[in-house]
């Protein structure tokens, strides 16, 4: 699927954003074409080439996948299975839980970390990721939250660890 008008709007004021406020000298994308093409927008407002970051694409949603965020939440309060106390454990058939997301994602940004410790990074990654993040900093899964499209978290990649 393609960016949309909007998308490629939000995509230009990112890189825009970016270019003024941050000017990362590494720019990592996921390999979902969407991101990709936010992050060659980015990487031309910056002047560098955006490079796939394994690891870092949107949580899988197995069966729900294509399917509006409702039918999702028809199938969570439907699954005997489902903890609403823990709801970051629930996995969609054939998909990933977040918890899941969270053990794929962190040692890749890990890895970045590792790569460029002293270096301001750009990530155009997806919500469940940055979900992880959230969780993986705070320790709680109730206080991590998605910010809109194209929005900006800043991370010390330290607080990783």
């Amino acid at each position: 699927m393609e960016l949309t008008d909007e998308g490629l709007r939000q995509a230009q004021e990112l890189a825009d954003r970016l270019a003024r406020d941050y000017a990362p000298r590494f720019l990592y994308s996921s390999a979902f074409r969407r991101a990709r093409q936010t992050a060659e927008i980015v990487g031309r407002a910056l002047g560098i080439e955006a490079v796939v970051l394994p690891d870092i694409h949107e949580r899988n949603f197995g069966c729900l996948r294509g399917q509006p965020y409702t039918r999702m939440g028809e199938l969570m309060l439907a699954d005997p299975a489902y903890n609403p106390d823990e709801e970051w454990l629930w996995t969609p058939e054939g998909g990933e839980s977040h918890a899941d997301v969270r053990v794929r994602v962190i040692p890749a940004l890990r890895g970045l970390m590792e790569r460029h410790p002293e270096d301001a990074v750009a990530v155009i990654c997806h919500g469940a990721v940055i979900q992880s993040v959230g969780a993986q900093i705070t320790g709680n899964w109730r206080e991590s939250s998605v910010p809109p499209n194209c929005g900006v978290l800043v991370v010390d990649l330290g607080q990783l660890r």
